[in-house]
């Protein structure tokens, strides 16, 4: 992924990468230039391979680590602390569980499309959710056709 603006005008937003090990591709193309980016890290990732990446202009911080994976709250704070006030997560299903499992989601976008590939990736892992009363309820359903594809988008219901 490049994770910029591409098929549209306007600018492309800052880019964040959580890599525990600084184990990204020196030829990844988010770390192409195009778009400011910030790769946030642990003490363990390679202090010259932090070096190398900053050489390059990537914004490189060094982070908390929870369960042996960068501290996503630390990253979301860092963030905040230099003016990001929302953030687009484009993730795997350890990242988008951690932040639904942390309360740290406020929105869902979820894209269809009319292709059927039978069992795939997981897109969320398991929450512990043993009834479903106690899912993470969404509220305020947008839908929205794209070509032949449906992105649907809720707000998560906040426990207050």
């Amino acid at each position: 992924p490049e994770l910029t603006v591409r098929m549209v005008a306007g600018a492309s937003p800052m880019r964040a990468v959580l890599d525990t090990g600084l184990r990204i591709p020196a030829d990844a193309k988010v770390l192409a230039e195009g778009a400011a980016t910030t790769v946030f890290t642990t003490a363990r990732s390679d202090p010259d391979r932090r070096a190398e990446l900053r050489c390059r202009g990537v914004r490189v911080e060094v982070t908390d680590e929870v369960d042996g994976r960068v501290s996503i709250p630390a990253a979301l704070a860092t963030l905040r602390s230099t003016g990001t006030e929302s953030v687009l997560v484009e993730g795997g299903s350890e990242v988008i569980t951690a932040l639904l499992a942390a309360g740290l989601a406020d929105r869902i976008i979820v894209g269809i499309a009319p292709v059927v590939i039978g069992a795939g990736t997981e897109a969320v892992n398991n929450l512990g959710v043993r009834r479903v009363a106690a899912g993470i309820h969404l509220e305020n359903r947008t839908m929205l056709p794209v070509g032949d594809d449906i992105v649907v988008a809720w707000d998560v219901m906040s426990d207050a």
